[in-house]
């Protein structure tokens, strides 16, 4: 798998923030499944850990990741790590307070104009 993009969205009125995690496949297309992916919360580290196993890929690099979070109302710092042993890409989010999650898969869709690709979405809801 690939990871091909990573999105957020703030909404002052939820106190929510969104990721959205784009998925391709090994030559970097979109992909209409998602992969294995675990999201894990370390209430007490405020930390959360976002597995993608067997991605091996990634179109967007750490650095641009730290930068997406820079001055972010909830996370301190994030970085994109790649794990060579569980050949796994981990986004690592450093939390400036607990918060809940929310985790949902979607499936990718073909229509006329173009393909969406299978997303991970995570909440952070304060």
């Amino acid at each position: 798998m690939t990871l091909l993009d990573m999105r957020r969205s703030y909404s002052a009125k939820l106190k929510t923030e969104r990721l959205i995690l784009d998925w391709g496949d090994s030559v970097a297309a979109a992909s209409l499944q998602s992969g294995y992916s675990q999201v894990e919360y370390q209430k007490q580290n405020q930390r959360v850990i976002i597995s993608l196993a067997q991605t091996l890929n990634s179109k967007i690099e750490s650095q641009q990741i730290s930068e997406k979070f820079k001055n972010d109302l909830y996370v301190k710092s994030a970085q994109l790590e790649f794990d060579p042993i569980s050949q796994s890409q981990n986004l690592v989010l450093q939390l400036r307070k607990p918060m809940k999650l929310r985790v949902a898969n979607y499936s990718g869709q073909i229509n006329q104009q173009n393909k969406t690709p299978a997303r991970l979405v995570v909440d952070l809801v304060e």
